[in-house]
């Protein structure tokens, strides 16, 4: 099997390239710089990157560019996110027409990593050392995205090298909030009720959060790019949390989960 048996969630602010390049290592960059070093010694070759600050309103898009650069799109931050390394033409090919065969929309294009990739990225693979085929969240329903994390499962299974998962994305995601004065008591709320969902793995849960407590607490793409994980593990497996921290508007954590034998 060429699919390593770990897929991890992993924030994206860039505040995280910041505390590592002073030498300060929280809980998530920690949690992160252990990864890589696991993901290194097992052979990984191949990232498959699915970024939740890619959120586009139609098809489920993969970039089959042979070289990506980083998209600068944040704008206001105190650090700039520089990352660049090699694309993998075919696998990201056979991902696009695999879900098409499926009978999923899905596009090949040329985008670049944005922070949501790049971010996670530079700390488990600082040199930009591996492969990355960057994917896109898609504004459809849970049913599509759990073929498309089987779609991709299977497709990382036979792309003949080692090939790990990353999601790169945030659970309460609610920056205009904060400028606005919004509570941010209700974010806190929501990473707590997610993650212990995912801890239980209690995916059924995970669909079932209070439409108030969603509404109120901004998730970011709508929590998307984890319905994309439920579909990877076929809605078995729960998840092991590594690290949680809150910016005052944004929650993210580091979750590792294991595919089922």
């Amino acid at each position: 099997m060429a699919l390593d048996a770990h897929i991890l969630l992993a924030p994206h602010f860039p505040a995280l390239l910041l505390e590592a390049r002073a030498g300060r290592e929280g809980a998530a960059v920690r949690a992160l710089h252990q990864a890589g070093a696991r993901w290194r010694e097992s052979g990984v070759q191949v990232v498959v990157a699915l970024s939740a600050a890619w959120d586009e309103v139609g098809p489920f898009q993969v970039d089959n560019g042979a070289r990506h650069k980083s998209l600068l799109d944040m704008k206001g931050v105190k650090v700039e996110v520089r990352y660049a390394c090699d694309g993998w033409v075919e696998l990201a090919n056979a991902l696009h027409e695999n879900g098409i065969d499926n009978g999923l929309p899905v596009e090949a294009v040329h985008r670049g990593m944005d922070h949501g990739i790049s971010v996670p990225m530079s700390l488990l693979f600082p040199e930009g050392d591996r492969r990355v085929v960057p994917l896109s969240t898609s504004r459809r329903a849970p049913e599509d995205w759990h073929l498309w994390g089987e779609v991709v499962r299977e497709t990382c299974r036979g792309a003949g090298a080692r090939v790990a998962l990353l999601i790169g994305g945030s659970i309460s995601y609610d920056p205009e909030g904060y400028a606005q004065g919004r509570d941010r008591a209700l974010g806190a709320d929501l990473d707590r009720a997610v993650l212990g969902r995912l801890e239980a793995g209690d995916w059924a849960g995970l669909h079932a959060l209070p439409t108030d407590l969603l509404a109120a607490a901004r998730p970011q793409c709508g929590l998307r790019h984890l319905w994309f994980i439920e579909g990877v593990l076929g809605g078995k497996g729960a998840g092991r949390i590594l690290a949680h921290e809150r910016l005052p508007s944004i929650g993210s954590a580091v979750v590792e989960f294991s595919l089922p034998d």
